[in-house]
């Protein structure tokens, strides 16, 4: 898929589509179904939209982790986000948390399992069955999430 970056084209956000709109605003922001972007960044919007995104992608994933990791009762390292093509998350032998941008495109619901997953990971380093124990006591639904991604996974650009 490729983007043309012109008035009205959507852009996924937390999975839902939000309409592109250029205009005298001091920012980008995001209001209803809508994607404003400042008219006087326009001549680079593709790498304004994809610094944009990187920064709502760590803050908003920093907060699931926090959330999940109180919940699960785990500790982790550092959290940050990286541009990788085909992996949504790692989890380091020394805990650090590392999260593909995109997933800030993706409905709420599967972020918060590709966060659990890696959380998971904190206290079993491998995909045993006591992994997956792990990651569905907190996410039951996991299986759907990871589906919507695999299905979805070429959607997911800027």
């Amino acid at each position: 898929m490729i983007k043309k970056y012109i008035e009205g084209e959507e852009f996924l956000f937390l999975g839902e589509q939000r309409k592109l709109m250029f205009g005298n605003y001091k920012s980008i922001h995001i209001l209803n179904n809508f994607l404003f972007f400042p008219q006087f960044l326009k001549f680079r919007v593709q790498k304004e939209l994809k610094v944009w995104y990187l920064q709502q992608s760590l803050q908003h994933i920093k907060k699931r982790v926090e959330y999940y990791a109180y919940r699960m009762n785990v500790n982790y390292g550092s959290v940050s986000v990286v541009d990788t093509k085909s992996r949504w998350g790692a989890c380091t032998h020394d805990n650090r948390l590392q999260f593909n941008w995109r997933l800030i495109m993706v409905p709420p619901a599967v972020l918060d399992s590709v966060v659990v997953h890696e959380l998971a990971h904190t206290m079993v380093k491998n995909h045993s069955q006591n992994f997956w124990i792990q990651v569905r006591k907190v996410m039951p639904g996991y299986s759907a999430h990871r589906a919507w991604i695999n299905h979805h996974q070429d959607e997911l650009v800027i």
